[in-house]
């Protein structure tokens, strides 16, 4: 994928080679969604269920909700925890304005900078040339009074004293010519010294605006990692469990950001919301906040190739990230492994739909040692644990997920009322 100008978002997910089990983790470069990034955690974390979906749904058909253990009740997300998750993605769009605006000072201080010292070079040039013609009209007054036979006066030099009129005439019109040329260098020389000095000032405006932006990054980025830490302390939201949100609903709050979605022919948002329900009701994933780690993943579905909407194999140093077939092939690799992140003893043995071959490998044994040997396997129950190395490096990779899908509610939220 290629790199975005603001809000840089780094993502990643696993990569498998056929036979070869060999995870490994890697990441691409995503891009900020239209609306604010946010996170949403929620006031108490339930305890993570590892009992695998044992209800069976045939391959690429919708399923009925798995028998997967939940909590008792499913929390809501406070008010007081999704206003917190909007104030980290405003502090992050903040900082990413910031630092666009700093950067584009900085270039404009270097530009200023050069022609600066494209100012000082001709200002240097006209001092030399002003030189040059001094000394000249000096050897050539001289010359009239104080004729000799030799060095640079030598062809002012007459052979009768009736011929020395004529030479002091010819002197005379040099030097008219050459004070000219004084005049006309010492006016090019106080309009080039005007201009660096008019250069100079705004070099420096453009120095105190870089510094005074810098200052200004720091104390966002402070606060954010405040907010995250508080977010962190009252628990996150876990990755197993049911959906919130409808597909109707996903679809009608995309179209609310006026985004264009480049979708595969014939697949509208509202399809793919629903692929992301399907699949994760039948892994037990929360497959509304698996379509919002998605729009980050793919620029609200503006730049991904094959299918591929979470970045899986895709890093900064990769040439191409994982193929799928089809839509549905694509959601189903995100899910399944979303549910290895988070289920410690969940086994491709107890999934009721095939491993995603372009992920886990074409081989069913390869496939299923390939998912039950994943190191990181259970290690990541809860959504503000991503990032930081879990599926992606941005330590606030979870906040920018989870901030879409805190837009998501509110939206909802709004409507309802």
């Amino acid at each position: 994928m290629r790199r975005w100008s603001v809000g840089v978002l780094v993502v990643a997910g696993v990569a498998l080679a056929g036979a070869n089990p060999a995870w490994a983790q890697t990441g691409v470069t995503g891009t900020t969604v239209p609306d604010v990034v946010t996170t949403t955690p929620v006031t108490a974390p339930p305890t993570t269920s590892t009992t695998a979906v044992t209800t069976p749904a045939a391959v690429g058909t919708p399923a009925p909700a798995p028998a997967v253990a939940q909590p008792a009740a499913t929390p809501a997300v406070s008010s007081e925890t999704l206003h917190a998750g909007i104030e980290l993605g405003r502090l992050t769009a903040r900082i990413n304005a910031v630092t666009q605006a700093r950067d584009a000072a900085q270039q404009d201080h270097d530009r200023m900078q050069a022609e600066i010292d494209q100012l000082s070079a001709r200002l240097a040039d006209a001092e030399a040339r002003l030189g040059a013609i001094r000394d000249r009209i000096l050897r050539s007054m001289l010359a009239i009074y104080h004729r000799n036979d030799s060095g640079p006066v030598a062809a002012l030099s007459v052979p009768a004293s009736e011929d020395f009129g004529s030479g002091r005439a010819y002197v005379n019109a040099t030097v008219v010519v050459d004070q000219r040329l004084v005049r006309q260098l010492n006016d090019l020389q106080d309009g080039l010294a005007q201009d660096r000095a008019r250069q100079s000032d705004l070099r420096d405006a453009l120095q105190r605006t870089t510094n005074d932006l810098s200052v200004e990054k720091q104390r966002l980025e402070g606060l954010r990692g405040d907010q995250q830490g508080l977010l962190d302390q009252w628990g996150g939201l876990t990755i197993l469990g049911p959906a919130t949100l409808t597909a109707a609903q996903m679809a009608a709050w995309f179209d609310s950001t006026g985004v264009e979605a480049h979708l595969p022919p014939d697949t509208t948002v509202t399809d793919l919301a629903g692929l992301f329900l399907d699949e994760g009701r039948v892994h037990g994933v929360r497959g509304d906040v698996a379509f919002a780690q998605s729009i980050i993943e793919t620029g609200s579905f503006t730049e991904y190739s094959y299918n591929n909407f979470s970045g899986i194999g895709w890093c900064d140093s990769c040439s191409t990230g994982h193929r799928f077939d089809t839509p549905r092939d694509g959601v189903r690799a995100q899910i399944q492994l979303l549910r290895n992140y988070a289920d410690a003893a969940g086994r491709a043995s107890d999934l009721s739909v095939s491993l995603e071959p372009a992920l886990y490998g074409s081989d069913p044994v390869t496939a299923q040692r390939n998912y039950d040997t994943f190191f990181l396997k259970g290690k990541v129950p809860f959504w503000n644990q991503m990032g930081n190395g879990n599926w992606a490096t941005d330590p606030f990779y979870a906040g920018k997920v989870l901030g879409v899908y805190a837009r998501m509610l509110a939206s909802v939220s709004r409507v309802s009322r």
